[in-house]
């Protein structure tokens, strides 16, 4: 026989092993399908509980004060509340493609090494997950815990996190699949099998070897930032790297049964924390003025003031912005909201799109700075501090950083007056007259935030109160049916899942941060040091600033501050000033190329080159620089307002 026949014969054999396999492989993926469908309805089911978290905070608050007859149980309801809200939208995070990731290195590689790194993520997720649901099955199975004054048994409860847990696995096994479908069409053969096992050999291995070698704690906590950021530069969904480092470090620590023990039950103990639903409120809050129109209302006010001048439409996305962000908590509805509402009238008046753009963008980081703010809860938690003197304390930064961007705004349309002409000025009736349609906004942000702050009910019940009040308002102004309900619901249950995803991770690898004293050692050594405090504060501010390019805004909070926390108490820093700078470093994080979330939103919302964004957002990045450092030399601009209220 030729060698030519042989070639051809190979070459048929290969095509009808790929035709074979590929047929195999589409057939069980489409099969798998049917899981969307059954997540979507759960994540339903898990957002009606959140309606039931909103109503029972908010009828407890009435009885409380005005019947003095609170319900009994009221944290431990919302807390279990909390548990089955996450774990019924966790999965439905995967579904949407909404896991938060660092995908630096697959941007950069070619087809064929994208998906082999796609598949060592998706082999190491699986691993996580085959992990987490053994443990937490088991706490699930053994825990005796009920609750302290309705008795009720923790058990079932717990046993949620392992069955989300599966029924994410079998979303995870379906997108391998697909990978390795992908990979037989590509020729890869089994390539993607080949590398994820090796890599997973070579992990064990490494942590027996560093086992054995019986390192001092902080050296084991160096390793440990390294690998994790192998992790996460992998592709893996950021919860499950942080779980995976985490569990792997603790067990280098304190041998594998404590590794086992925590994996077990710290989703779930993260996730039945009252505090947390404070963001849960909040959100939902947010969505629900979001979708009853409420932002489109503050634009237009804004427009009938500030559109006339110079840059006007752009400043009045500012201001509106500023409005909506005493009701979402986020950086990133205002910005999504206004690009809906005010980029068709700015293009209408021939606005550059730099400008426009990227004053959209970065505007949207008013969210976390006017409260209420995720980002301020997420510090208060892990800082212990006091959820409502933070947000007070946010209250003066956010108006000067609204000031500052509306500012450079006027100051380069001044300039370059072609970047953003005047429109026609509005009469003063009708300035006035549009001002009592921000009445709704303005109201909830002044009793939510009032109240907070007077002792009249926690953060949870604020954000709950403030849901029910938007709720009722919008039904009262015809501005909320089914429709709109239903969509802010998925989106709550999509953002709920994703944000509990990373803080179950974050939990863990706090645990082997406390474990191995790194952050303490860091703390000494600089103590000792003989430099001025505010230098030590711009080097973790540029620290910030530089793993802010590459890493989503709320991990790097979750990472960073547990280990910035201890330098911070030897330096004898007010926590409130530190969190405000904190919070501004998370909002440079959300907007810094290349990989600030915000940009690759606007750049899906508003259909321009990723190019436009980046230079759109420089100037803004530049302003937030300066106001840090503002806040950094005269402290009293975060801690006046919440101390001479108290």
């Amino acid at each position: 026989m030729s060698t030519e026949v042989v070639a051809k014969a190979k070459t048929i054999n290969n095509t009808d092993f790929k035709d074979e396999a590929g047929q195999t492989l589409s057939k069980i993926i489409s099969k798998m399908e049917c899981l969307d469908t059954f997540v979507r309805i759960l994540s339903y089911i898990g957002t009606s509980f959140l309606i039931v978290l909103v109503g029972l905070s908010t009828t407890d608050v009435v009885l409380r004060y005005f019947f003095n007859r609170p319900i009994p149980g009221t944290i431990e309801i919302i807390e279990l509340t909390m548990v089955v809200l996450v774990f019924s939208s966790v999965a439905y995070t995967h579904v949407t493609n909404s896991h938060v990731r660092v995908e630096i290195l697959s941007g950069v590689l070619k087809p064929s090494g994208k998906l082999i790194l796609e598949s060592i993520a998706g082999f190491n997720s699986i691993v996580v997950l085959l992990l987490v649901i053994w443990r937490s099955a088991v706490f699930a199975f053994e825990t005796p815990d009920v609750t302290m004054i309705l008795g009720i048994p923790v058990a079932p409860f717990a046993a949620l996190v392992p069955l989300s847990c599966i029924l994410m696995l079998l979303l995870f096994v379906r997108d391998y699949l697909e990978i390795l479908a992908k990979s037989v069409k590509a020729g890869l053969k089994l390539s993607v099998i080949v590398f994820p096992i090796l890599v997973a050999v070579f992990i064990g291995i490494a942590l027996i070897l560093m086992t054995s070698l019986d390192l001092d704690a902080p050296i084991v906590g160096i390793i440990g930032l390294v690998t994790m950021m192998v992790f996460l530069l992998s592709g893996m969904p950021v919860g499950f790297g942080l779980m995976a480092v985490g569990f792997l470090f603790i067990s280098s620590i304190r041998g594998f049964d404590a590794g086992f023990e925590m994996v077990g039950h710290t989703w779930f103990d993260t996730v039945a924390q009252y505090p947390w639903a404070a963001a849960a409120a909040f959100i939902v809050m947010g969505f629900i003025c979001l979708n009853s129109g409420f932002g489109k209302n503050l634009f237009h006010a804004a427009s009938r003031w500030f559109g006339h001048m110079r840059g006007g439409l752009c400043i009045s996305s500012i201001g509106a912005i500023a409005g909506f962000a005493a009701v979402s908590g986020d950086t990133l509805t205002g910005s999504v909201t206004m690009a809906s509402i005010a980029l068709p009238e700015m293009r209408k008046y021939k606005y550059d799109d730099v400008l426009s753009i990227g004053t959209l963008t970065c505007a949207g980081t008013l969210g976390t700075l006017i409260p209420p703010s995720i980002g301020f809860i997420i510090y208060a938690i892990l800082a212990e501090e006091s959820i409502g003197d933070l947000f007070i304390a946010g209250i003066i930064p956010g108006i000067i950083t609204a000031i500052a961007f509306m500012t450079l705004v006027y100051v380069r349309c001044l300039i370059n007056p072609k970047l953003g002409p005047p429109i026609k000025k509005a009469t003063w009736k009708e300035r006035f007259s549009s001002v009592r349609a921000t009445g709704p906004i303005l109201t909830i942000f002044a009793f939510v935030i009032l109240g907070i702050f007077a002792g009249l009910f926690t953060p949870t019940e604020g954000g709950a109160i403030g849901s029910s009040a938007a709720i009722a308002i919008a039904v009262a102004m015809g501005r909320l049916n089914f429709k709109a309900l239903l969509k802010s619901s998925t989106e709550v249950s999509r953002i709920c899942g994703l944000i509990f995803t990373i803080l179950g991770g974050a939990k863990m690898f706090g645990y082997f941060i406390a474990l191995s004293r790194l952050p303490n050692v860091m703390a000494e050594q600089i103590s000792m040091l003989s430099v001025h405090p505010l230098l030590i504060l711009f080097f973790i501010v540029m620290i910030l600033f530089v793993l802010g390019c590459f890493m989503p805004a709320i991990p790097l909070i979750l990472i960073c501050v547990p280990i910035f926390l201890p330098i911070a108490h030897s330096l004898h820093w007010d926590l409130l000033w530190f969190g405000v700078i904190v919070v501004l470093s998370y909002d440079l994080a959300t907007i810094t190329p290349p990989f600030g979330i915000n940009l690759f939103v606007m750049k899906g919302v508003t259909g321009v080159p990723l190019s436009v964004v980046y230079r759109g957002v420089f100037p803004f990045i530049a302003t937030l620089l300066l106001i840090i450092a503002l806040i950094a030399v005269f402290p009293a601009i975060a801690t006046w307002l919440p101390y001479n209220l108290n």
